[in-house]
């Protein structure tokens, strides 16, 4: 059985360039193409592939947004990165293979896809692909496949403009997200103002290095401040502090100040950091205000068992609903346990939080 490849690539002659020349390689059984990212993320959650050919500048996300995600999901994919002849040296290369690129290459030019093909022959006959990669004899076109029709995923539910709050102020936002975060928050935390006035405290899986990586992409586009947290960082209203990649991010109480700590404690069902670790954190502080807990897009149920905890104090949790999730796995965890309280769709979640955060209670933070 053959390779699957991926095209995402937003100029067309250049994807189909991409895709005619993949088509081409013994190795590779299937190619699918598509124009951005969105798409390439919905095929890649519904079918498997072995190599993706990814665009660095599409025309809905970064594509390095995108990378995180796709290594995130499958950490064996081999991606080669298409950039202009510009960047192949120098840092934004080095940011694309930090990120999990195996390649960045140039876009084809004016000899077509040549260069890149055998950039990819190499790959596929390097020590981890033991496979022969000759050329294919035959000039005959292969017909495109057919893209994997998405399994049924329940609409997304509308909410009003405005609901009732639940009665009491909120000290902290934490949010939990896995599988389909880097591109999530990347809608989201943008569009947060400048003056929301809850620290926000994020746990995305993911490894060592990616973390910093992202906190300083979401930063350089946000109103609000993100940072990868540092042990000992003090929360203060409208900056979002994000887990470091490989350990637990925990929050203590000292005086009337609210602190980060960060921890190498064994992983909590295979998730370090965790959001269970993080909200089990909060539920011990106990305090006149919540906690604004909001559980994304992700495989798994990590945050589920630290909602409920956090749900013997005060707490009012939001899960993303199911038709804008990349996986519907921990906020349905959570929905089926009975503990959320809103289910709101990606492109409604920054107004809702702005309606439920209210006024600061900075001398909780």
């Amino acid at each position: 059985m053959g390779l699957k490849a991926l095209v995402v690539e937003g100029d067309r002659s250049c994807r189909q360039a991409v895709q005619a020349a993949l088509e081409n390689l013994f190795a590779i059984d299937e190619v699918a193409a598509v124009a951005s990212g969105r798409e390439g993320l919905g095929l890649s959650a519904y079918g498997r592939f072995d190599i993706i050919v990814l665009d660095a500048e599409l025309p809905d996300m970064l594509g390095r947004t995108l990378l995180l995600t796709l290594k995130l999901a499958q950490p064996d994919l081999q991606i080669v990165v298409v950039v202009d002849e510009a960047d192949v040296a120098g840092e934004a290369a080095d940011d694309l293979h930090r990120c999990g690129a195996r390649i960045v290459i140039a876009r084809p030019g004016p000899r077509g896809a040549d260069d890149l093909i055998e950039t990819i022959r190499s790959l596929l006959c390097s020590p981890r692909n033991d496979r022969a990669v000759p050329v294919r004899r035959s000039a005959k076109p292969r017909a495109t496949p057919r893209r994997p029709r998405p399994a049924h995923r329940p609409q997304d539910i509308t909410l009003p403009a405005k609901r009732s709050a639940p009665g009491f102020d909120f000290w902290a936002t934490a949010i939990a997200v896995s599988t389909g975060g880097p591109v999530a928050l990347d809608k989201l935390i943008p569009k947060l103002p400048a003056t929301y006035p809850l620290p926000i405290l994020v746990v995305q899986h993911m490894p060592p290095l990616f973390t910093e990586i992202m906190a300083r992409d979401l930063d350089a586009k946000s109103a609000v401040k993100v940072v990868e947290a540092n042990d000992g960082d003090r929360l203060e209203g409208g900056t979002v502090y994000l887990a470091p990649g490989g350990k637990h991010m925990t929050v203590r109480r000292i005086g009337d100040m609210s602190k980060i700590a960060l921890n190498m404690d064994p992983p909590l069902n295979n998730c370090r950091p965790s959001a269970n670790v993080l909200f089990r954190s909060l539920s011990e502080i106990r305090d006149e205000a919540g906690i604004l807990a909001v559980v994304m897009t992700g495989m798994g149920d990590d945050g589920c068992e630290g909602v409920r905890l956090l749900k013997a104090g005060k707490c009012h949790c939001l899960t993303q609903s199911a038709g804008s999730c990349v996986v519907y796995g921990m906020p349905r965890a959570v929905k089926e346990a009975g503990l959320s309280d809103e289910s709101v769709t990606l492109h409604r979640l920054d107004r809702r939080l702005v309606d439920l955060a209210g006024s600061p209670v900075s001398a909780r933070c």
